[in-house]
């Protein structure tokens, strides 16, 4: 997982570079800009990415400005852009 946040995020550009990266073992915490498919397109990137193409990066979107994570419950307040 290393190897994604030194050398796949970077080798991003543009608006999709996360805003937020926290990753615990191999969950990971992304905060993209908001926009028309930012999020699909990071993954879509990070997937093609990889060298052996034995780690897949799934997603999952917050539904009514909340999300699990780590048996955590994470909020956003409805009124933030992030």
């Amino acid at each position: 997982m290393g190897w994604v946040e030194t050398t796949a995020i970077p080798s991003k550009s543009g608006n999709t570079k996360p805003r937020l990266w926290m990753r615990y073992v191999d969950d990971v915490f992304i905060i993209v800009r908001e926009g028309i498919n930012q999020m699909e397109k990071l993954t879509n990137h990070l997937n093609q990415v990889g060298k052996t193409g034995s780690i897949k990066f799934t997603q999952e979107k917050d539904k009514d400005y909340d999300i699990p994570f780590l048996e955590n419950l994470i909020f956003r307040k409805p009124d933030k852009n992030m």
